[in-house]
C-alpha cells in the first residue's frame, strides 16, 4: 500500500520537485492554520452577512486542497522542465471543482469556484478570452485519488470525476454567463475572503517549496520528488511572519497612560467613530485603543490608518514601533515609493544583501495586500483596493473585510478627492466594516455630509468624539495669535517686524512658514544674514525625494528637546554633516522656513511661529507645531505666540496657490482674505478654531464622486481590468478614473550635476534623485533654455540646468523670487 501509495502521489507534480499532492496539502496546512488563528473574526464576518459558517470553512479547505487540479495535464508536467510557459491551469481547476463539489449552498459554491479561477490574475469581464482550446485530458485516476485522500481526511462527500476529458469550451461559456449577473457586495465579500485565504495559502506552500529547492536545486535531477514540505518548525516559521494570532495584540501597550480622549473612545459602543480634536492631544494612539478594543472583541484582526502623502506614511510607519510600542514585525507600510523608505531603514549591512532583498518584498507585497495587522498605507492604494484599481486589489479587498480602517488628516483633500472618500465610506458603510475618521478640523458642514452617509444603514451611525485637550475641564489655550497687516517682505527687504522677533528669540525653536517655494527660499536667505549662528533650514517641495527623507530627519532631530537625543541621533546629525558639508547643532537655536509641507509630515514643536496668512484650517494645522501638547500659552518661563502676516491682496501672484485669477475672474472670494478677517487676535483654543472653520466654509457638500460610485458597483467580482480603469499599472502615473485633482501639473526634473554622476538608467531607481517643479517653472525655465531632454541607457529623462544644494534646493541663481512666483 506505501508504494502504492509514493508511487501514485509523485506521479504528477506542481513544482518541478514537488507532488501536485505535496503542494496540495502544503496549501491545507496553511489554510488550516489560519482559519484556526482568525477562526472567531471570520465567523463574526460570516454572521454579520447570513453565511452558513459551517459550509463556509468546509468549502474554503476544499478550494485550497483542489486549487491546483488543473496542473494534473500532460502538457502542464511537460512544460515544468523545459522553463516553458505555463499553460493556463485556474480554468481547468475551476471545471473541475463545478463538477465534483458537493451539495452546498450555491451562491457560496460558484464564489469559491471564482476564487479559485483568479487565484493567479485578477478577474475581469474579459477573463480567459483567449483560450481556444476545446478540451483537455487530465489524470482522471490521479484527481479522484486526491478527491479520495480528501474525503476519508475530512469525511466529506465530494464527488468523482466521471470524466477524463475537460471541456474548456463550456467552461468558457458557463463562466461567460457568470459574468453577466449582478453580485451583491456580499458576494464580493465571500468571494475576496476565499480569494484571500486560498492566495496566501498557495503562497505561502509556495515560499517554503522555494526555500528548500532555491536556484539550480530544481535543475539538479538527483533530487526526488518531494511530497508535502511544511514541518512544524515551518508552521512556526509562518505564525511568526505571515499568519498572526490577533489574541496576542490584546496586551500591547500604546501609550503608558491613556488621556481623557483615549478614555472616551474605549467607552462608544460602536464600529464608526469621527476623532475632531486639537493637533497634538493623542489622536493616534486613541485609534489605535479603539481598534484594540474592536480586536479583543474579534470583530478584526487588522488596522489600517491611510494618510494623504508619502512622506506622512513614512512618519507614522516609524512612529509605530518607536512611539506606540507596536513591534516593527507587525507594522506595514505601502505606497508608489516604499522600496527605498524600507531600504532606508535596513541595518547597513544587509542593504546589499540577497536575502535582504527577500525579506523587502515580502515585507512590500504583505503591505500592498494589507496583510500585516498594523498596516499605513496612501489612502490612494486605499481607494483603488475597494475595486479593480490593481492585479492585487481583490486580495487586499479580503483582508480589508476584516480590519478597521483610519481616514487621518481628512481636512488635508481636495474636494475631489474627500468626494470620492465619501463614495469609499458609503461602501463601507454598507458592509459594516468598522472605520474612523480623523481630523483636528472638521467644519459642521462636513460633519454632516459624514452623517448622512452614516445614515444609510441603520447601525451604522456615526458617534463623534472630541475633545480640546486633556483635560475635560478646562479647555487648553496653547498659544496666543498676533495679526499684522502688513506682508513678511516688502521691497526685498525682510519685514523690520519679522526680524527684530527672530533676533529676540535667538536659542530657541523657531518656525515661518510661507506659501510659495521661492519665497521660503528667498526668506531662508534673508534670515541667515540675520542669525548666522544658528541653525537655518530651508525646506521646501523642491528638494529630491533622497533627500527629503534625510531633510525631515534633521528637522525631526533639531527640534527635539536635548533630554531626549540618543546616541543614535548624533551619529545621524554627524552623517548629514559630513554628506552635505554642513554644521548643524543640537546647542544652537533653530530657524525652520519651510512651505505647507511641513504643515502634516512633522511632528514636532516649536517655541514662537510666524507665518503668512492661510485658510483657516491650515493655520490650525500649522499651529499644531507651537507649543504641542502644552495647556496655556504662558508656561516654562516662555509666551508662546503664533504672529500672521498679511499677505498683499492687490497682487493676484501673492495669494497663490489658495487663491488663482481663474476663481477670481468667478467672482469667486479671495479665501485668505476672508480668513484674515475671521480670524481673531487672541489666545487660541479648539472651540474658537472650530466657530473660525465654521464661519469660513458654508456651503453643502455631497461627498459622493459618481464615476468611482459606479465603478465600486462593476467591480464586484469581475468588472474592468485595472488597465482599462488606470492603464499600465507598471507606468510611473496611472491615468483614468482620478482619485486626486492637482490644480496645475507638475513635472519631474533631474538636477544637471546628478545626470551624469548618479543616474543609472533605470527609472523606478532613479527616482529619488527627481525634483517635482511646477508646470509654470517647467516651461519657464524650458523657455529660458535651461531644461533640456536626454537619456541614460534609452530611458530619457528631463533635467535642468540650475544648481542644485541640500540647503536650498533648486537655485534659480538670481532671479527675484516674484518672477517665478512659486
Amino acid at each position: 500500500m506505501a508504494t502504492s501509495f509514493l508511487k501514485i502521489s509523485k506521479r504528477i507534480r506542481a513544482k518541478p520537485k514537488q507532488s501536485l499532492y505535496g503542494h496540495s496539502l502544503d496549501t491545507l496546512k496553511v489554510c488550516e492554520l489560519y482559519t484556526d488563528k482568525n477562526k472567531e473574526v471570520l465567523s463574526d464576518i460570516l454572521s454579520k452577512y447570513s453565511i452558513n459558517q459551517e459550509d463556509f470553512f468546509r468549502l474554503v479547505k476544499i478550494g485550497c486542497f483542489f486549487h491546483d487540479l488543473g496542473k494534473a495535464t500532460q502538457k502542464f508536467q511537460e512544460r515544468l522542465d523545459d522553463d516553458a510557459i505555463m499553460i493556463t491551469h485556474s480554468l481547468i481547476s475551476y471545471q473541475i471543482l463545478t463538477q465534483i463539489l458537493p451539495t452546498l449552498n450555491e451562491d457560496l459554491k460558484k464564489l469559491l469556484t471564482f476564487a479559485v479561477l483568479g487565484h493567479h490574475s485578477q478577474l475581469h469581464n474579459n477573463s480567459f478570452e483567449n483560450i481556444t482550446q476545446k478540451n483537455i485530458e487530465v489524470d482522471q485516476e490521479y484527481v479522484n485519488w486526491m478527491i479520495e485522500i480528501f474525503n476519508n481526511k475530512y469525511k466529506d462527500n465530494i464527488s468523482s470525476l466521471n470524466n477524463k476529458n475537460i471541456n474548456l469550451r463550456g467552461a468558457k461559456r458557463k463562466l461567460e454567463e457568470n459574468i453577466k449577473e449582478d453580485y451583491s457586495t456580499k458576494n464580493k465579500v465571500i468571494y475576496s475572503i476565499f480569494l484571500q485565504i486560498i492566495t496566501l495559502s498557495d503562497n505561502l506552500s509556495s515560499k517554503i517549496y522555494s526555500e528548500k529547492y532555491p536556484g539550480d536545486g530544481e535543475k539538479n535531477d538527483k533530487v526526488d520528488i518531494d511530497d508535502d514540505l511544511i514541518h512544524d518548525e515551518d508552521i512556526k516559521d509562518l505564525e511568526n511572519k505571515f499568519i498572526f494570532d490577533v489574541s496576542e495584540f490584546d496586551n500591547l501597550k500604546f501609550v503608558d497612560e491613556l488621556n481623557e480622549l483615549q478614555k472616551e473612545v474605549l467607552e462608544r459602543n460602536t464600529n464608526n467613530l469621527i476623532i475632531n480634536a486639537d493637533v497634538g492631544v493623542g489622536k493616534t494612539a486613541a485609534a489605535l485603543v479603539f481598534g484594540q478594543k474592536l480586536m479583543k472583541e474579534r470583530k478584526i484582526n487588522k488596522i489600517i490608518f491611510t494618510l494623504p502623502t508619502r512622506f506622512t506614511s513614512n512618519n507614522l510607519f516609524k512612529d509605530f514601533f518607536e512611539d506606540y510600542n507596536i513591534p516593527k514585525d507587525l507594522c506595514g507600510i505601502y505606497h508608489g515609493e516604499v522600496d527605498e523608505f524600507l531600504k532606508s531603514l535596513q541595518e547597513d549591512n544587509l542593504k546589499d544583501n540577497k536575502k535582504a532583498d527577500e525579506i523587502l518584498r515580502d515585507e512590500k507585497h504583505q503591505a500592498l495586500i494589507y496583510n500585516k495587522p498594523f498596516v499605513i498605507s496612501t489612502v490612494d492604494h486605499l481607494l483603488l483596493s475597494l475595486l479593480n484599481g490593481y492585479k492585487f486589489s481583490s486580495r487586499s479587498f479580503g483582508n480589508i473585510c476584516s480590519s478597521m480602517v483610519v481616514f487621518d488628516e481628512l481636512h488635508y483633500y481636495e474636494e475631489h478627492t474627500l468626494n470620492v472618500i465619501g463614495s469609499a465610506l458609503k461602501l463601507l458603510n454598507e458592509l459594516e466594516i468598522p472605520h474612523i475618521i480623523m481630523t483636528a478640523t472638521l467644519p459642521d458642514v462636513v460633519k454632516d455630509a459624514i452623517d448622512e452617509i452614516g445614515g444609510y444603514s441603520t447601525c451604522t451611525d456615526y458617534e463623534i468624539v472630541t475633545k480640546a485637550n486633556m483635560n475635560k475641564d478646562v479647555e487648553a489655550t496653547l498659544y496666543k495669535i498676533e495679526k499684522l497687516d502688513k506682508p513678511m517682505s516688502c521691497s526685498d527687504e525682510l519685514n523690520t517686524f519679522l526680524s527684530e522677533k527672530i533676533n529676540e528669540n535667538i536659542g530657541k525653536k523657531q518656525i515661518i512658514f510661507v506659501n510659495q517655494v521661492e519665497r521660503c527660499k528667498w526668506v531662508y536667505d534673508a534670515v541667515n544674514k540675520i542669525c548666522p549662528s544658528e541653525n537655518v533650514i530651508c525646506y521646501n517641495s523642491e528638494f529630491t525625494k533622497e533627500d527629503r527623507i534625510k531633510k525631515e530627519k534633521l528637522i525631526r532631530l533639531l527640534f527635539k528637546s536635548k533630554e531626549k537625543l540618543d546616541e543614535k541621533d548624533y551619529k545621524e546629525l554627524d552623517e548629514i554633516n559630513d554628506k552635505y558639508k554642513t554644521n548643524y547643532g543640537t546647542k544652537k537655536g533653530t530657524v525652520l522656513i519651510s512651505t505647507q509641507v511641513s504643515e502634516l509630515s512633522l511632528n514636532i514643536s516649536s517655541d514662537v511661529m510666524y507665518m503668512e496668512i492661510a485658510p483657516i484650517d491650515s493655520i490650525i494645522q500649522r499651529g499644531g507645531r507651537l507649543h504641542r501638547r502644552g495647556k496655556n500659552y504662558k508656561e516654562n518661563g516662555n509666551e508662546y505666540v503664533m504672529y500672521i502676516f498679511q499677505v498683499d491682496f492687490e497682487d493676484d501672484n501673492a495669494s497663490l496657490p489658495y487663491y488663482t485669477k481663474e476663481e477670481k475672474e468667478k467672482g469667486e472670494e479671495n479665501i485668505l482674505k476672508k480668513s484674515f478677517q475671521i480670524i481673531e487676535d487672541g489666545m487660541y483654543s479648539f472651540t474658537k478654531g472650530k466657530g473660525w472653520l465654521d464661519h469660513l466654509y458654508k456651503d453643502e457638500q455631497n461627498l459622493s464622486e459618481p464615476i468611482y460610485t459606479t465603478a465600486l458597483k462593476e467591480d464586484r467580482v469581475f468588472g474592468k481590468k485595472p488597465s482599462d480603469r488606470f492603464g499600465d499599472e507598471d507606468k510611473d502615473i496611472q491615468t483614468g478614473i482620478e482619485i486626486r485633482k492637482q490644480k496645475y501639473a507638475t513635472f519631474d526634473v533631474v538636477p544637471f550635476e546628478f545626470f551624469k554622476t548618479k543616474l543609472s538608467g533605470d527609472y523606478k531607481k532613479d527616482k529619488k534623485y527627481f525634483v517635482t517643479i511646477h508646470q509654470w517653472k517647467f516651461f519657464t525655465a524650458k523657455g529660458k533654455n535651461k531644461v533640456k531632454i536626454d537619456e541614460i541607457k534609452n530611458q530619457k529623462y528631463w533635467f535642468i540646468e540650475y544648481p542644485y544644494n541640500f540647503k536650498k534646493g533648486l537655485d534659480f541663481l538670481n532671479d527675484s523670487h516674484e518672477a517665478w512666483i512659486y
